[in-house]
């Protein structure tokens, strides 16, 4: 599981439960998500020899009730299911449950005001064959959304992600701030722009026994991981967890088809240094349909 990283699907960054809340008003809400997408690191890994892609089949299923709570203010319980199956490391097909409440409001009435969302959260993920990464995740997310013009927005938050997992290299504390543009170049295709700066705790994976690599005696937390063990390497891999900072930046796209039907799109281009100088990156691309209910 990432952090929302929690990369596409679960968490489509520009496109939160802010705009699905606001279109619909009260009442009960369902939501069909699926997408595609190409990781070219899944092994999140700084060793060139050891970088591996996937190709990532993602389908959610959700719903959620909301409820206007006075003139500016709306309350939101959200919950979905996802499911994800990978081309190659079939030991990460993973099963998610997650749910989420937001207050969203607003403190003045006009044309360009400000929508404040304050979001907790809470969620579980089990895999296939990876017990190690198992465990809940706790987020707590504030955000900022403030319309410019008729078509120009912008969007800026902090989230805090918690996660508890099955061995100690998995727990991990991360805190992003998020800066981000969304632009309506038609009526119905919207574009986005996102930069997430990134202070705390990553995961990486490298093959070999531990102190093979200089960088891996840095290490807060270590494990055996043989998800990506290949022999024809090396028959050891282990995974390593680092304190350090990062950046995620987004661009992409949502075109609606219907009313209750779009497509989307994007890349994602993650970059991380931890504190002992380990450089690491991954991208992806994914294209996806969500048709809401």
């Amino acid at each position: 599981m990432r952090y929302c990283l929690i990369l596409f699907g679960c968490c489509l960054l520009l496109v939160p439960h802010l705009l699905i809340a606001s279109y619909y008003g009260s009442g009960w809400h369902g939501r069909l998500n699926t997408n595609l997408v190409y990781e070219d690191n899944i092994s999140h890994t700084w060793v060139r020899e050891d970088v591996e892609p996937d190709l990532i089949a993602n389908l959610e299923v959700g719903g959620a009730w909301s409820r206007l709570g006075g003139d500016s203010g709306m309350w939101v319980v959200d919950g979905y299911f996802s499911v994800a199956k990978h081309n190659d490391f079939k030991d990460l097909d993973s099963l998610t449950a997650l749910v989420n409440a937001s207050y969203l409001f607003r403190i003045a009435d006009d044309f360009q005001a400000t929508t404040y969302t304050v979001s907790a959260g809470v969620g579980r993920s089990v895999f296939a064959d990876s017990d190690i990464r198992e465990g809940q995740v706790t987020t707590l997310k504030l955000q900022a959304v403030k319309r410019l013009s008729e078509w120009l927005r912008w969007q800026y938050g902090y989230e805090f992600l918690q996660r508890f997992a099955r061995d100690d290299t998995f727990d991990t504390s991360d805190h992003f701030v998020d800066l981000g543009l969304e632009y309506d170049l038609t009526p119905r295709l919207t574009g986005y722009v996102q930069y997430r700066y990134l202070k705390g705790d990553l995961v990486l994976q490298a093959s070999g026994f531990p102190g093979t690599n200089a960088a891996t005696v840095d290490a807060d937390e270590l494990v055996f991981d043989d998800v990506f063990v290949n022999c024809a390497r090396d028959c050891e891999s282990w995974s390593y967890r680092y304190e350090g900072d990062g950046a995620l930046f987004s661009l992409g796209f949502v075109y609606q088809i219907r009313d209750e039907l779009s497509v989307d799109g994007g890349w994602q281009l993650y970059t991380w240094e931890t504190d002992s100088g380990v450089d690491y990156d991954d991208s992806s691309f994914q294209v996806g349909i969500t048709y809401v209910f």
